[in-house]
């Protein structure tokens, strides 16, 4: 009898234990699916999250591609915008606000909805100007021997003493080795930077090839994009050329003049005395001790310069700015300007936006101001002064854009 008791009594224990393993696994399968449906709710929520995200930065790049269509349109300024997406249950709807008329500036607001996710974007929005750089090209720099770069500002006056020794900026999109030569003994300052195409992301310094004592930051940044120049909407001229004889003299006063090529022959002289933008739509060439002068007797005197073809001057023949002040004179080269030659035996004050142009520039005397290229040389012993003024905007200079400059998201 005794031994049949055990046996009930171990066959109870097994029972229980049974009993307690399916509670356990029961347990674990509860679990298990409640993780499961609580994973599949993350996930959802997530992939709703992120389709609203989404859904915002396309509103707010829509909001970006409207208003740098605004600056080549003669429409409104966008003010807000909605729209669903195709083949997805996201829509965005988003706002641009101009705070302060007449300040090129936009507060962007853009709420993306998808199913039941809400996502925001916020940015301020700024015109930036085409000379942001001292010097910016596409491809190659080349600075010679014992140039000297620095930057200022004309709004405070000349350079020098307080007004100078600002930073500057110098970039490149090529990512190839040795795109920006520093020959020995240029000068620029340390705190200064140098932009590099992100391919070069790895080692970026490998695309400067420094000789000099600089010490400054090398880095990578997004590509550039270089708006090209289209010729202006002018005025044609009363003949169809400009041809000054041996010191001779032509005065252009203000207006819009459009000519097919310009040729100012030896101690020739084209007097700009006034607001003038003149169109060339072939070559300008000065010959020797030819000259373009802008005069300071006029106070409004500037000159914009549109380069359908190369401008070439030779020993001697130069661009005088009397006004000293390098935002009356700005150049700008339209694609088939392949060249510009520069060769300033006195000061140069002004900006060149010639994005598929080479700028060779062969000064003697000092240069203030701005360029922009396909590829520069810079000969000589000459300093190079950038100028902050240059940084103003205005819808109507050439390649301007809108580039948001502060964002954030909620």
């Amino acid at each position: 009898m005794k031994i049949k008791h055990e046996n009930i009594s171990c066959k109870g224990i097994v029972l229980i234990l049974a009993v307690l393993a399916l509670a356990i696994f029961a347990i674990m399968a509860v679990s298990m699916a409640t993780l499961g449906f609580q994973g599949r709710i993350r996930s959802v929520r997530f992939e709703q999250e992120l389709g609203a995200r989404q859904a915002a930065d396309a509103g707010h790049d829509a909001a970006i591609f409207a208003l740098n269509q605004w600056l080549i349109s003669s429409g409104s300024l966008p003010t807000s915008m909605t729209e669903t997406l195709a083949a997805a249950n996201q829509s965005y709807i988003c706002t641009v606000e101009q705070p302060n008329a007449g300040v090129w500036a936009f507060n962007i607001a853009s709420h993306g909805t998808y199913r039941d996710s809400h996502r925001s974007v916020y940015s301020n929005t700024v015109l930036k100007s085409a000379f942001e750089y001292a010097i910016r090209v596409k491809d190659s720099i080349d600075l010679k021997a014992k140039s000297k770069l620095d930057g200022y500002d004309s709004r405070d006056g000349s350079y020098g003493g307080s007004n100078s020794g600002k930073w500057i900026q110098l970039g490149t999109n090529s990512d190839q080795d040795d795109m920006i030569i520093i020959k020995t003994g240029v000068d620029i300052s340390n705190e200064s930077l140098i932009f590099v195409g992100t391919g070069a992301i790895d080692d970026p310094a490998a695309v400067v090839d420094n000789k000099s004592n600089w010490e400054g930051t090398i880095t990578c940044s997004p590509e550039m994009e270089f708006p090209s120049v289209t010729a202006p909407a002018t005025n044609p001229w009363t003949s169809s050329d400009i041809s000054i004889p041996i010191n001779g003299t032509e005065i252009i006063t203000s207006g819009d003049w459009h000519v097919d090529s310009a040729l100012i022959d030896p101690n020739g002289h084209l007097i700009i005395n006034g607001e003038v933008t003149l169109y060339v739509k072939g070559d300008l060439r000065l010959k020797n001790g030819g000259e373009i002068r802008i005069l300071k007797t006029t106070p409004e005197s500037s000159l914009k310069l549109y380069m359908g073809g190369d401008f070439i001057a030779d020993n001697g023949g130069e661009i005088i700015n009397e006004t000293l002040d390098p935002t009356k004179l700005y150049f700008y080269g339209l694609p088939t300007c392949s060249k510009i030659i520069l060769k300033n035996s006195s000061d140069f004050y002004g900006a060149i936006y010639a994005p598929d142009s080479l700028l060779d520039i062969r000064n003697t005397g000092d240069i203030y101001g701005s360029f922009v290229g396909d590829d520069m040389i810079l000969y000589n012993s000459v300093r190079f002064l950038y100028d902050y003024a240059l940084r103003d905007a205005d819808p109507d200079d050439e390649g301007v854009k809108f580039v948001p400059t502060r964002w954030h998201e909620e």
